[in-house]
């Protein structure tokens, strides 16, 4: 965080997201689907967790959802 930026604290960050937890998540999906989208066109791999192993998977088998 820069010196500039006012901080924000632990309780405060928390009531935020509660409150704005829906926001916050399709944001989230957003922001992921757009990275897996750049991964995919670029045909650069992406690591994924699989049964607590980590693992890479092809730009090619990379799945985008559509539904969006």
């Amino acid at each position: 965080m820069q010196a500039d930026q006012p901080k924000i604290n632990l309780a405060t960050a928390q009531r935020l997201f509660t409150e704005h937890r829906e926001t916050v998540r399709d944001a989230f999906k957003r922001a992921v689907q757009q990275a897996l989208l750049q991964h995919k066109r670029a045909g650069n791999p992406v690591a994924s967790c699989e049964n607590g192993a980590i693992i890479w998977i092809a730009p090619e088998e990379i799945q985008i959802d559509q539904s969006e």
